[in-house]
């Protein structure tokens, strides 16, 4: 026998279903706000304020304070992967490709250091939770060393048809770019808590040197060299 479909049931169903994620994303976009505003250690009722509606409400849409907390972490990182596009579609020369992608980390960390504070705390937090829920742990993975890790692996392509242009080994392709994106991640988060002096420009120009050197020396010990002021194409682009 057919089963009868009640179409205005699923209609309203699905209407309110898109309202109930539009009020949530509003929920998150006012997390962000007032964590930007509150620092890292925002309470709910700051949240709660910023978007207008009582405490009780703010969980209404939301499983719990845990799953709002991804949920904010996870918009983090997504907003901080929509700042890279230097990373993802590299322009230029050398040199100018390395201080475009620096500058878009620097960029991030400087204007928005308590949401990406509140990340990193909270993919902690998600690491942790997934530990206690599994008996092992080579499930348990850190959001934030996903996206390192996608970063990372990009960046590694990248370099792997530069390497393979240039008849060099392509094997280093995959540590030497996990290496300086751990290189750049590190420095730049220690400058961002203890700037010791530097201005973000100078800051910048000297994780470009470094990370050229490192760049310079892996060519160099195949017997090439690159011009880092000469364009350079890379993956077609």
């Amino acid at each position: 026998m057919s089963k009868t479909v009640n179409r205005s049931t699923d209609g309203r169903s699905a209407r309110w279903s898109a309202h109930r994620a539009q009020r949530r994303a509003r929920l998150v976009d006012a997390a962000v706000a007032a964590i930007e505003e509150h620092g890292p250690e925002v309470t709910a009722g700051q949240i709660a304020a910023v978007a207008g509606v009582a405490r009780p409400h703010l969980y209404r849409h939301f499983d719990d304070a845990a799953d709002l907390r991804r949920a904010v972490m996870t918009r983090a990182l997504a907003l901080y992967q929509a700042g890279l596009a230097p990373v993802w579609h590299p322009e230029g020369t050398p040199r100018e490709m390395v201080r475009a992608a620096v500058d878009a980390h620097l960029e991030w960390l400087s204007t928005r250091p308590n949401l990406h504070r509140y990340a990193l705390r909270a993919a902690r937090d998600v690491a942790g939770e997934r530990r206690g829920a599994h008996v092992g742990v080579a499930d348990v993975t850190d959001p934030v060393d996903v996206t390192r890790s996608g970063i990372a692996a990009h960046v590694g392509a990248l370099i792997q048809d530069v390497l393979r242009a240039q008849s060099l080994d392509a094997a280093i392709a995959e540590p030497l770019a996990y290496g300086l994106v751990s290189m750049v991640d590190a420095a730049a988060t220690r400058w961002m808590d203890s700037p010791g002096g530097l201005t973000r420009d100078a800051f910048a120009g000297h994780l470009t040197d470094w990370v050229w050197s490192v760049f310079e020396t892996a060519f160099r010990a195949g017997g090439v060299r690159i011009d880092p002021d000469a364009p350079l194409t890379i993956g077609g682009n």
